[in-house]
Formats: structure tokens, C-alpha cells, sequence
């Protein structure tokens, strides 16, 4: 038999939905978040959190993702524009472009950010100690802010992928005939290949690499309109206040039931500007694990986007960030999980299907911590044919479509896994 019962399913949707009539969408270092976040501080002091705490930190939210779309499309006009005039202008832009998008996502350094206002943003976390002595810390933690919407991967799903690699790839051809065209005067079979040449009567002018971009032009203006280009706020409730009710979730069962751990202090609570390149998480992990060293013993769980959720992954690698997740965490989910099909096998209950896979786009806030090299995990709810998110980033991600079942599911996934945790370390 499950440890939870069918009013903690219904604690994170009414959760989730409380926050989400009271406050709407909340973008990064908005009002809207603020006082989200402040409300959630007031629920961990009610529900009964030995300390709640909250820390400030200041970002660019206005240089992610926005910003990394926008100065690429910027610079393609330009690019469009001048190349007649001012040739040398297309290999500067195009690399300039290029560093812009792969050091703000990929790399998730603040390259542009400095371009951008500066506004503050907060994390909340509500503490439980441990009965006896802290051996581990556990990390649990959501993120308060919601997003703009993102069409083209509405339209897309997983092809995503080629379209976003397919402008990249584009952006690099420009680029290397650039460069090659600056040259031409210099070798007589590049000076005819890329010569100007007039288009029958009329004095227009075109040449090879001039009709190569004309073309591709659509193409790659349609994919960066399509992006985030436009702001047009989200409702979040799935991404990511579902993550957030099951932080919520499972400090409310433990203490509700009064069963604290002998060796585990709790930390659960949310993270803000998410959104804006996880820049919440980037400000806890500088100062509870580089500053004052409390992260080496911890272990940060990060659900995500589980309210609409058809299966959940627990996630090994975040791919698009060149990051690995714990491999422990891994093997003590896929052993909790094991356990929990047992308990409801004997009950006759139902659960949702779990299991082990690696992100491929986009990112959540537990790379933070594992790019520094403390352990953590991410748990995505996912679609069941292309395992990929629901409703992400889009007016369909409001409280109306969440399913609180596979909260439920992951709440009892995480108990059973700190029931066995708290055993493992009373042995030391």
C-alpha cells in the first residue's frame, strides 16, 4: 500500500492551482513571482518548516532566451542588408551570432547578459531537520517562474531539433563563403563565382552567395520568430509550479505524519528566474556549495514538468548542456521505484511508468548543480509515444490540463527513497 493517499494528490493541484488564480503568469523577476514566492514561504511556515529562508540574487532575464533569439535575427537583417555594401560585415555577424547563441544556451555563460536590465529575482526553501544528526542533506526544490510561449516546438515536437540544428548549420555556411568571398579579387575562379552580376534589363545585382541567402532567408527567419522571439507570458502550472507542489508535497506529508528523518535535513522548496537560464539555482549552488561548501554532502532532486505527465524519466544527462546527473541518484530511483511496484502489486493500486533516460533539449535547473560536481537528479514528466514534455511552454500549460496523479506518484517514489537513505546512513 502507497504511504500517500488521495488528499496528497489533491494538496499539489489545489496547490498548483492557488497560485496560479492568485498570481496568473509569472515571468522571471516579476512582481507576479515575487510575491508567488513569497506566498509559498508563508505555506512552509504554516505547514510547519523548522526555518524558512529566503535568498535574493540579481539577473538579465531580459538576455535569455529572448536575447539570444533577438541579436541573431538582428543580425541576419543586417547581414541581408548590407553584404551589397560592406561584404567583411557577413563573417563578423555570422560569428558574432554564433558565440551568442552557444555561450548563452549551451554553455550557459552570460554573454550578452551585461546588455540587459538587471532585476532581482528570489529562492525560498523551507527547512526540516533531521531527529538525530545530520549525515545527508536532501534538496527539493521547483521553480516559481513561468515562460513565454514557444511555437515552433508546438508545431514541431521532437523535429525541433533539425530545425534549430538545421539554422546553425546555415549560419556556419554563411559564415565559411563569407570569408571565402572576401578573397575573390584575389583568384580568378572565385572572382567569377562570386561575382555581381546583373539580372536581365534591370540594374540588380546578385551574386552566388547573395542567392544562397536570399533563399534561405524564410527559413531561417521562421524558425527564429518561432523560438521565443515574442513575449507572450504562460500560465506555468505544469513548468513549473508541479515541481514545486511536489517539493511542497513531500515536506507537507512528513510533517503532517510526523515522521522526520534521523539523519537527513530537508531543504524543499523553489527556485526563481528558471526561465531566464536557471539563474536561481546558478545563485543557490555559488552560495551554498562554492561559498560555504554545504553542498558536498547533498543530494538535489529537481522534478519537472510533472503535472501533465504520461511517464516520468529520471534524467541522466542533460545533453543540450553537456552535463551528467548523479549515477547513484540514478541507481537509488530505479531501486525506490522497483520498490514501490511491489507495494502495489500486494495493494492492486495503479502507478505511473518510470524509468531511466537522457534530455536532449533544454534544461532544468538540476544542471546547475551537476556542472559544479555535486549530485543531484532531474524527474521529467513526458509524453508516452515521443517522451517528450507536455504542454510545454504553451497556453495549454494552465491548472485545467494538469493530472496530479503522477505527482502523486513521484512523491511516493521520493518517500520511499529517503525511507531508505535514512537507513543507509544510520549505519555510519
Amino acid at each position: 500500500m502507497m504511504k500517500t493517499k488521495i488528499e496528497d494528490q489533491d494538496y499539489v493541484y489545489n496547490f498548483i492551482k492557488d497560485i496560479c488564480d492568485k498570481y496568473g503568469p509569472r515571468p522571471p523577476c516579476s512582481q507576479a513571482e515575487l510575491n508567488a514566492i513569497k506566498d509559498i514561504g508563508d505555506q512552509l511556515s504554516r505547514i510547519g518548516c523548522d526555518e524558512v529562508f529566503y535568498d535574493d540574487f540579481y539577473c538579465h532575464p531580459g538576455a535569455y532566451p529572448q536575447g539570444f533569439v533577438k541579436i541573431p535575427f538582428i543580425c541576419l537583417i543586417m547581414c541581408l542588408g548590407l553584404y551589397p555594401i560592406l561584404p567583411i560585415i557577413v563573417p563578423i555577424l555570422t560569428i558574432f551570432s554564433l558565440l551568442v547563441f552557444f555561450i548563452e544556451f549551451p554553455m550557459m555563460k552570460e554573454f550578452i547578459d551585461p546588455l540587459f536590465k538587471k532585476e532581482r529575482s528570489q529562492n525560498v526553501f523551507g527547512k526540516i531537520n533531521s531527529n538525530k544528526e545530520t549525515r545527508k542533506l536532501v534538496i527539493i526544490g521547483g521553480h516559481v517562474d513561468s515562460a513565454n510561449v514557444f511555437p515552433l516546438f508546438q508545431k514541431t515536437r521532437r523535429s525541433i531539433l533539425k530545425y534549430v540544428f538545421g539554422t546553425i548549420g546555415i549560419w556556419v555556411v554563411f559564415m565559411i563563403i563569407s570569408i571565402i568571398t572576401l578573397f575573390a579579387p584575389f583568384n580568378p575562379f572565385m572572382l567569377g563565382l562570386f561575382s555581381w552580376v546583373s539580372i536581365g534589363p534591370f540594374p540588380i545585382y546578385f551574386n552566388i552567395f547573395w542567392l544562397i541567402f536570399l533563399g534561405t532567408f524564410p527559413f531561417m527567419a521562421y524558425v527564429l520568430l518561432n523560438t521565443q522571439f515574442f513575449t507572450n507570458p504562460v500560465m506555468g502550472a505544469n513548468d513549473n509550479l508541479s515541481g514545486t507542489a511536489i517539493a511542497m508535497g513531500v515536506a507537507n506529508w512528513i510533517l503532517k505524519n510526523n515522521k522526520k528523518y534521523d539523519y537527513i535535513e530537508l531543504w524543499c522548496g523553489a527556485f526563481g528566474a528558471e526561465e531566464a537560464g536557471q539563474r536561481g539555482s546558478k545563485a543557490f549552488v555559488k552560495k551554498y556549495g562554492d561559498e560555504l561548501k554545504i553542498l558536498k554532502n547533498a543530494y538535489a532532486l529537481i522534478p519537472e514538468s510533472v503535472g501533465v505527465a504520461d511517464i516520468i524519466g529520471f534524467i541522466s544527462a542533460e545533453q543540450m548542456h553537456f552535463v551528467e546527473h548523479s549515477k547513484e541518484l540514478v541507481t537509488r530511483f530505479e531501486e525506490a521505484y522497483k520498490a514501490c511496484l511491489v507495494m502495489i502489486a500486494l495493494s492492486g493500486e495503479k502507478f505511473c511508468k518510470m524509468g531511466v533516460s537522457a534530455q536532449d533539449f533544454a534544461g532544468t535547473d538540476a544542471m546547475r548543480f551537476s556542472e559544479k560536481k555535486y549530485e543531484a537528479i532531474a524527474f521529467i514528466g513526458a509524453d508516452k509515444d515521443d517522451h517528450w514534455p507536455l504542454c510545454y511552454h504553451s497556453l495549454e500549460d494552465n491548472p485545467k490540463n494538469i493530472r496530479s496523479a503522477p505527482m502523486r506518484y513521484l512523491i511516493e517514489v521520493i518517500l520511499v527513497f529517503l525511507d531508505k537513505l535514512d537507513k543507509d546512513l544510520a549505519k555510519y
